[in-house]
């Protein structure tokens, strides 16, 4: 039988970053070992049912199977595929407060997020997403699986300062000719 605790001290200390699924709630977690904690509280990893933790080169992936009564790990590279999209996914509600390298995320309905990155209120946080394609036989292309790479500050695309600045590097280009 694969445990949590098993996978976890036969891992590569890059996968210190991840979110946890439980049946009394979902966490964001800092790893260290085999240890898992949010926010300075150690997560019980008895009651754990689903890991990622990631790094921006890989993803590792624990799943406790009910059915097989064993939990199944992978991790997730580059390597398996050939093509990718980079994405990224805002995390819902504000940063209300930080308390060190760690951010409080509400958004005022559901219960409040400790999330392991520094970011100043009222800011927001989103995951780094990578998701793989593949192309079936009629040609058709579907994400086929995905791995998250970064937790970081959402910053807003200022559509107006992306024109300016495109505008001011063409000119430049053509000043040169």
């Amino acid at each position: 039988m694969t445990t949590l605790a098993a996978a976890l001290k036969t891992l590569d200390a890059a996968f210190e970053v991840g979110f946890a699924l439980s049946p009394a709630r979902d966490v964001f977690v800092r790893r260290a070992d085999a240890t898992l904690t949010c926010h300075g509280e150690q997560v019980d990893l008895g009651v754990v049912y689903d890991l990622r933790l990631w790094h921006p080169g890989a993803e590792f992936h624990w799943w406790w199977d009910q059915d097989e009564r064993d939990g199944r790990s992978w991790i997730t590279t580059d390597d398996e595929f050939k093509e990718h999209l980079d994405g990224q996914r805002l995390i819902r509600g504000a940063v209300r407060e930080c308390d060190g390298e760690w951010s409080l995320v509400s958004d005022g309905h559901s219960q409040p997020l400790w999330v392991p990155v520094k970011v100043e209120p009222p800011g927001r946080i989103v995951v780094g997403v990578r998701e793989y394609l593949a192309r079936d036989g009629h040609g058709n292309v579907g994400v086929v699986a995905e791995r998250l790479t970064e937790l970081r500050a959402y910053i807003k695309f200022d559509e107006n300062a992306a024109v300016v600045g495109v505008v001011a590097e063409r000119l430049t280009e053509l000043r040169e000719l």
